[in-house]
């Protein structure tokens, strides 16, 4: 999953040292990566019903716990802050 700036929004934001990427993986072993800036962060998720929670227990540019909002018949996640988290397809 990852947001991402696009165009020149990335240029402008990459060329003032701001990383314009962040994502999410979640492996099947229950294993979590995050980046928001250019910290990788490292933890666990729990997929539940509507919704997954993420937990960080050595957080170092996030909170320690995120849960994500599942999106109806998408593979989209809404994060507890609004953002949307869109699935990186091949």
């Amino acid at each position: 999953m990852n947001t991402l700036a696009t165009g020149q929004v990335c240029e402008d934001l990459l060329e003032n040292g701001i990383n314009c990427t962040q994502w999410l993986l979640l492996d099947e072993a229950g294993r979590a990566e995050i980046m928001v800036t250019d910290i990788i962060n490292t933890g666990t998720w729990l997929d539940q019903a509507d919704t997954m929670e993420t937990t960080w227990p050595n957080p170092g540019d996030v909170v320690p716990s995120i849960v994500f909002t599942k999106v109806e018949e998408t593979p989209d996640l809404v994060d507890m802050f609004g953002t949307i988290w869109r699935q990186k397809t091949p």
